[in-house]
């Protein structure tokens, strides 16, 4: 074990100052963290839609306004998913699913949002279904990518001993 690596220095300050290995650990975490936090924001809006479409078939007008204003709302949080997707995969050690569900995902929320507005149902519905099923994969990916069952690697590559 190289204790270089590990050490830590004292700062002038008196305060410690991390090594360079412990600040990528921490921008990884963070990546980690933020990327998982937008991707439950956005499955929890993409759940809330069928209800509130539900709603405005029942006549309540509000449902509908809310409808919408969450369908738009979708789209840039989409976009931010795929940078936030970028990431998570490169600092953040993820997987390449990540951004690419989340691209899929932005193709996929403006495709909806037109369908919605030119009131093609019999498209918009069934797009609905797939766009909630990738957002509940993306979500169980970026899950347990945080939860850390993934096997820890060490530098080279190797599986580190004793973790599972």
């Amino acid at each position: 074990m190289d204790r270089s690596a590990t050490q830590t220095t004292v700062q002038p300050s008196g305060r410690p100052r991390r090594s360079p290995q412990g600040l990528a650990v921490g921008v990884a975490l963070t990546c980690r963290w933020l990327f998982t936090g937008a991707v439950v924001l956005q499955t929890l809006m993409v759940v809330v839609q069928p209800f509130l479409a539900g709603g405005s078939l029942d006549g309540h007008a509000a449902a509908l306004r809310a409808h919408a204003i969450i369908g738009g709302l979708l789209v840039p949080a989409s976009m931010a998913l795929v940078i936030l997707g970028v990431l998570w995969w490169r600092p953040g050690r993820g997987t390449v699913w990540g951004p690419s569900l989340a691209l899929l995902l932005v193709v996929m929320v403006i495709a909806q949002v037109a369908l919605g507005h030119l009131h093609l149902l019999s498209v918009h519905v069934p797009l609905g279904a797939v766009i909630l099923l990738v957002t509940c994969l993306l979500c169980v990916i970026a899950l347990r990518g945080v939860s850390g069952r993934r096997a820890a690697r060490t530098r080279s590559g190797v599986q580190a001993e004793g973790v599972r």
